[in-house]
């Protein structure tokens, strides 16, 4: 099984709503000793999980799915997306495998949710990249 290294150490921006980490976090993509590692770098700014109000109540945007939220957002980032030229599909599915290496019970139903409303943001990141 893979696995994620380091705590996740964060400090919320001053825009109130996203946050950056204060120091990187490593994770091994499909078994510990995996060659693949996606380092998301201290700096990073991320939303964790992008839950909306009506689903808050059944998942956290933080309990069990933060430290894989921080990676699948950085998977669709711009720098992301040039470093390790993951698809989207690739980066859904290592947020999967994240969300069972955290041990969220709700894995299934947060990746469900993901694959069908991630390409809005997939897109986002697109332009972004396309504008720079």
């Amino acid at each position: 099984m893979a696995r994620i290294l380091g705590d996740l150490t964060i400090r919320l921006n001053k825009n109130g709503t996203t946050w950056s980490l204060a120091e990187p976090l490593e994770y091994h993509v499909g078994a510990e000793d995996s060659d693949e590692v996606v380092e998301v770098p201290a700096g990073f700014e991320t939303d964790l999980a992008s839950v909306p109000w009506f689903g808050r109540w059944l998942v956290s945007s933080w309990k069990g799915t933060a430290r894989a939220a921080v990676v699948h957002d950085f998977l669709y980032s711009v720098v992301g997306r040039r470093l390790h030229g993951f698809t989207r599909s690739q980066a859904d599915a290592i947020f999967g495998e994240a969300l069972r290496v955290t041990g969220s019970r709700l894995w299934p139903v947060i990746w469900a949710a993901v694959r069908l409303f991630g390409l809005a943001a997939w897109r986002g990141r697109e332009r972004e990249a396309v504008e720079r």
